[in-house]
């Protein structure tokens, strides 16, 4: 790494912070890649999960009409931007920032979620006053007039899903994500000396109230431990969301170009079902078996017919005169 020369360092204190959190960052992430890609044990896995969240995580997103009018997919995109500068920050040893990105990765995941399952509880929506009340709340939630739902006030309402019920009888899922949001909230709320800054990044270089970010790998292992066991939470709780992610369908025969929204092809499926954690992998193979959405939504893409080339090339031919038009 470059030395820093101490002789010639800005007095403007905010310039100074900059300099020495910029200060040999390539370096760094080199440092950090190299961990990664040749030390790290679990590499195969932590780059599905990138995979998962590069690829397939936004086209899980239904895009109901009622999601579409309170919150349009924010929450969902929000969670995709976390998770992104999670892995920059652990790049460059900012770990602390790292792991809180990644908690509000799983909490925005859980909001979305959360919201979805609102609409499809019955006694939401037996009574007009209930429908207009849970509108006003996302919208306001979404408008930032009113407080994320706690954790816990999620938890309680996912719980009475019927895929939710049934995984929890059967291997107690949301106490084990309950685990993992705890352990993330551990270093958001700093338990103590093991999860703050001094501890997780080690800076041994201190200037005028600042300091540079050093790579520690043990630090960085942690993260890396933390992301994976997130992201598989996240799987299970988006597969329970919208289990038709878990098949693969010939959505290409059937639709062109102009598939649902929801669905996803098989390449996304097989990543998600390579996320599914060993632990729920026979639930998982039941529910797919078993579930009686998965196999209405199966048949009614099934019995379409298959297009010709030359009802795609007429798909790709409007959606370029759209295009044009919209440009025009």
């Amino acid at each position: 790494m470059e030395s820093l020369n101490l002789t010639d360092l800005p007095q403007d204190p905010i310039e100074l912070r900059g300099l020495l959190f910029s200060h040999g960052i390539d370096a760094r992430i080199k440092s950090s890649l190299n961990y990664i890609q040749i030390e790290f044990s679990n590499k195969h896995l932590l780059y599905k999960c990138c995979n998962y969240f590069d690829y397939v995580y936004i086209d899980i997103f239904k895009a109901t009409y009622w999601e579409e009018m309170k919150h349009g997919g924010f929450p969902w995109i929000e969670s995709k931007d976390q998770f992104d500068y999670s892995i920059k920050h652990a790049l460059i040893g900012s770990y602390k920032a790292a792991i809180d990105h990644l908690r509000s990765c799983l909490e925005l995941s859980l909001v979305s979620v959360y919201f979805a399952f609102q609409e499809d509880t019955a006694e939401h929506w037996s009574v007009q006053e209930n429908i207009k009340a849970f509108f006003e709340k996302e919208k306001r939630w979404l408008n930032s007039l009113s407080n994320t739902p706690f954790f816990s006030e999620m938890k309680k309402l996912i719980s009475e899903n019927h895929r939710i019920k049934k995984i929890n009888q059967n291997h107690t899922w949301l106490n084990e994500l309950s685990k993992t949001y705890g352990a993330l909230s551990d270093y958001t709320h700093i338990k103590g000396f093991s999860y703050g800054i001094q501890n997780l990044s080690s800076p041994d270089i201190r200037i005028s109230g600042s300091s540079i970010p050093k790579i520690e790998t043990s630090s960085l292992d942690k993260y890396l431990c933390l992301l994976i066991q997130t992201v598989e939470h996240i799987v299970v709780l988006t597969s329970l969301y919208n289990p038709i992610i878990l098949i693969e369908l010939p959505l290409t025969e059937k639709f062109g170009i102009n598939e649902p929204i929801g669905f996803i092809h098989p390449g996304q499926t097989e990543i998600v079902n390579e996320l599914i954690n060993v632990k729920y992998k026979i639930f998982f193979e039941q529910l797919k078996n078993e579930d009686e959405d998965i196999a209405s939504i199966i048949e009614w893409v099934n019995s379409r017919p298959d297009l010709t080339d030359a009802d795609i090339q007429k798909q790709i031919e409007d959606f370029n005169d759209l295009l044009y038009k919209k440009e025009a």
